[in-house]
């Protein structure tokens, strides 16, 4: 059953069929082979995989950052970067980074943080000497780290799915968003040293420091309310993104004065566009994961990798790299639903919390998002910058290594990267 599983996924697959369509006919596959298949038990299924409260977040939050990006935050967020980091070599490179990061907080989409940072961005780069290959792959390496930095929506997904904590999966992307983002700013340093870069020979002084904090507290103001609210028990991550769109909606017609009431529309459906593309793929995947449940697929995969060996490390090591390969043909959303129940039977039972590899799985398929053929930030970042995805493919493997090695790290020193949700209490 497991192989025949694959090959009906592959198969339609490769016929070209949209992944959410293949999800659904291959669920029908497996219901019909085990003799459960009826037209009304898809449709069920298929209301179920959506009747989540949990799940409204994903539209929220994509409205969210969809109503800020109107609202120009990411020019305020950009300026307040530099005027730290424009003196260092590599300042541009450092504030694309610092900026993305920040824009991360609001959006939780890595291809939403690539393109924003991007058209901003890169022009100034380009004046300056950086090369179109590398700029692209630095934008497209921090946009990656999008759905890792709270409050990233793979996180919600997982949490949905395995019934995990939704606030302690956000928190736990701190430690490792931030871990990548140092690193990232180091190696862009050096290359900048290396090449050369004009860098300004003017340190902007803590008045003028202020001046950009002023301009850019509306747009930081919004993480603190998301993340105050979450985690000081005022409201729930669902409720937070409600909040953070209403807040949203205030600061791009009031404050900014950039969003009129023509451009709501617009607004709604670029959203709903984007929130369609998710929970599609969750509707269909949603009788695929009760098929497999019912055949037993997910116990007996377990069975098997078990058997390979019950050694905690060598499991992960070959979990992460099965991962890192799916990450590389679909997008997270899919990966999660099909393999987080799965992959949780086989290291629930060794001590693994689904907290802890809730966090290896959703920052291994982040990683996934730089790496071909279906590397949605790296197509982005070559779109902007003009840029083949030969050439921007080789100038991202350094940064892949990066998150490889962060991502090694979590199975070696997982108490580092579980400290922040150990705060909120002990559960998964």
């Amino acid at each position: 059953m497991i192989l025949q599983f694959f090959l009906v996924f592959a198969f339609f697959l490769i016929l070209g069929l949209p992944i959410a369509y293949t999800l659904g006919m291959t669920a029908v596959f497996l219901l019909f082979v085990s003799d459960s298949f009826t037209p009304l038990l898809i449709s069920q299924r298929v209301f179920l995989g959506l009747n989540s409260f949990p799940l409204l977040a994903i539209p929220f939050f994509m409205l969210a950052g969809e109503l800020m990006e109107r609202g120009q935050l990411t020019e305020k967020l950009a300026e307040f970067a530099k005027t730290f980091v424009q003196h260092i070599w590599g300042g541009l490179g450092h504030a694309i980074i610092l900026t993305a990061m920040l824009f991360a907080t609001i959006s939780g989409s890595g291809s939403a943080t690539t393109a924003a940072i991007g058209s901003i961005l890169y022009k100034p780069m380009k004046d300056v000497g950086y090369e179109d290959d590398y700029a692209g792959a630095l934008i497209a390496a921090s946009g990656s780290l999008g759905p890792v930095i709270p409050p990233g929506l793979a996180f919600i997904v997982y949490g949905v799915i395995t019934n995990t904590s939704v606030a302690k999966l956000f928190l736990s992307g701190v430690v490792p968003g931030a871990a990548c983002g140092l690193i990232f700013m180091v190696m862009n340093y050096f290359h900048a040293k290396k090449m050369n870069y004009p860098r300004s020979t003017v340190k902007s002084t803590w008045k003028e420091r202020i001046v950009a904090f002023k301009k850019a507290v509306p747009v930081l103001m919004m993480p603190l309310i998301i993340f105050g609210g979450i985690f000081g028990g005022v409201f729930t991550p669902t409720e937070a993104a409600c909040v953070a769109t209403v807040y949203a909606l205030l600061y791009a017609m009031l404050i900014s004065k950039s969003l009129k009431f023509k451009d709501i529309p617009g607004v709604l459906v670029k959203s709903m566009k984007m929130t369609a593309m998710v929970v599609i793929i969750m509707a269909f995947a949603s009788p695929v994961g009760w098929a497999m449940a019912y055949n037993q697929l997910p116990q007996a995969i377990a069975k098997g990798m078990l058997a390979i060996s019950d050694n905690v490390m060598v499991l992960l090591l070959i979990i992460n790299f099965i991962l890192i390969i799916a990450g590389m043909f679909m997008d997270a959303f899919t990966a999660i639903v099909i393999l987080a129940p799965v992959f949780l039977a086989v290291v629930e039972p060794l001590g693994i919390t689904p907290l802890m590899f809730g966090l290896i799985m959703c920052f291994n398929l982040s990683i996934g998002q730089i790496t071909p053929p279906v590397a949605v930030c790296l197509y982005v970042g070559a779109s902007i910058t003009h840029t083949s995805l030969e050439k921007i493919s080789r100038r991202i493997i350094p940064f892949v290594l990066v998150m490889i090695a962060v991502l090694l790290s979590m199975l070696v020193i997982p108490d580092v990267f579980m400290f922040l949700p150990g705060l909120l209490g002990s559960g998964s």
